[in-house]
């Protein structure tokens, strides 16, 4: 699974990553000055949360099967 597909599937299913974090996507890839953000949120008290640097690594069995089942929908 490559990096992008990662991104994609945290930013299509936040609450699944960040149980009760009540994300709401704002951007992919936002420039940020001379800075690119992979993924920018919005939680439930109107603050920016940003995730970044997300590159592929192992695993545990759970959060494979999470990602898998996410996949495929």
């Amino acid at each position: 699974m490559l990096e992008k597909d990662i991104e994609n599937l945290i930013a299509k299913y936040p609450n699944e990553f960040f149980p009760k974090s009540g994300f709401k996507l704002i951007g992919q890839q936002v420039r940020l000055g001379n800075k690119y953000a992979d993924i920018i949120f919005q939680n439930r008290f109107k603050r920016k949360v940003i995730v970044s640097k997300l590159q592929r690594y192992r695993f545990t069995a759970k959060g494979k099967r999470l990602l898998e089942s996410l996949e495929k929908k």
